[in-house]
């Protein structure tokens, strides 16, 4: 299910009636982050209103943030008028991922200790 995550608005305030009709296409999504995240459907814009939606589960991990292209055009004649802005989604990072033991900790899951070890003293 999509979730709405902001809106972006333009208006074409000279011209009048259709002229003055706006909508909006999601040009371009360039993701910020450790990892290269397929963009496919992630946002989408409701060309009507301006509307972003997303589309799937973001992981901060993946990409802390995106920037997302849009473009405004009004219905001008004969010829459209289009204008574009950069809208910046941050996704938060949430407690998702536990803590893990290194590989070099434990290797075997067991640890021998001698019975008269000390205590406090280091035994891994």
């Amino acid at each position: 299910a999509s979730a709405v995550v902001g809106a972006v608005f333009a208006e074409d305030v000279f011209d009048e009636g259709a002229n003055a009709e706006v909508t909006y296409v999601l040009e371009e999504v360039l993701p910020g982050g450790a990892e290269r995240v397929p963009l496919d459907g992630v946002f989408k814009v409701d060309g009507h209103n301006g509307t972003i939606f997303v589309n799937v589960p973001l992981d901060h991990e993946a990409a802390a943030n995106y920037s997302l292209v849009i473009r405004a055009t009004d219905a001008g004649k004969p010829t459209p008028l289009a204008t574009r802005t950069t809208v910046t989604v941050r996704v938060s990072d949430v407690n998702d991922n536990p803590p893990q033991f290194g590989a070099t900790q434990l290797p075997t899951g067991r640890l021998a200790i001698t019975e008269n070890q000390g205590a406090g003293q280091h035994v891994a």
